[in-house]
């Protein structure tokens, strides 16, 4: 009896699954793979694109954002380099500072303290190639402290080329040549260099033409007596007689 029951229980079962479809069911089937299709033809290419849309403004943003990422790099780097060279700015400037003060006492630092200071300076004319005060007080350092006076002129002369170079024909330049002549009149032990009365005149010339108030200090300048005391007196005097 249970043997009989479990074969009409499993021929029950299976007919169930060998059972044909419907005819209203094969007509919803088609029904509704056909609305699928219209749908999925007029929805698919709006996903499409929106999708495409969305992934032109994320790569536009991603472009902005690495856009503003190097801006900011690149603000950070001309920042630090503001702060490296007002670093160096005002390093340079308690140097000069120094300087300045030893020649005015021409006493009180060792010879390795204006070693260190004359080798600092120089270091920074490379940087600040136009600087009046770095080379005026270089060039006054070389000639009244280490007495070397072919060091201060050199210094002088390469910072007006400088200045010439940068159409920057000003004060700056005629007190630089001023203070040529002045080194040139000057006898740094004992001597002065063979034809320095020339050097010194044609040195004063073009001060006077760039800034004709230097004439006058130069007729009170005692670094120019020997040139008044000279066999180019004359000529210094037509050259500093006011206008």
């Amino acid at each position: 009896l249970r043997a009989r029951r479990r074969n009409q229980k499993l021929e029950f079962h299976s007919d169930r699954l060998l059972e044909p479809p419907k005819s209203t069911d094969l007509l919803s089937l088609v029904g509704l793979c056909f609305v699928a299709g219209y749908i999925g033809h007029r929805i698919l290419p709006a996903v499409a694109a929106r999708l495409e849309r969305d992934l032109a403004e994320t790569k536009n943003e991603v472009a902005e954002t690495k856009k503003e990422v190097a801006e900011t790099k690149k603000d950070v780097a001309e920042a630090e380099q503001a702060t490296i060279q007002l670093k160096n700015q005002i390093n340079m400037g308690l140097e000069v500072s120094r300087a300045q003060q030893i020649l005015a006492e021409r006493q009180n630092a060792t010879t390795n303290e204006v070693e260190r200071i004359r080798g600092t300076l120089e270091g920074y004319r490379n940087d600040y190639p136009l600087d009046r005060s770095l080379a005026i007080v270089l060039g006054r350092l070389y000639m009244w402290i280490l007495h070397d006076r072919d060091s201060a002129i050199r210094v002088l002369r390469e910072f007006i080329d400088h200045k010439k170079r940068a159409n920057l024909l000003d004060r700056d330049v005629s007190d630089a040549w001023f203070n040529i002549g002045c080194y040139t009149c000057t006898e740094v032990e004992g001597k002065r260099d063979a034809g320095w009365e020339d050097d010194a005149l044609a040195a004063l010339k073009v001060s006077i033409a760039i800034n004709p108030s230097n004439a006058a200090d130069a007729v009170t300048d005692k670094d120019f007596e020997p040139l008044r005391a000279s066999k180019a007196k004359s000529a210094f005097e037509a050259l500093t007689a006011v206008k």
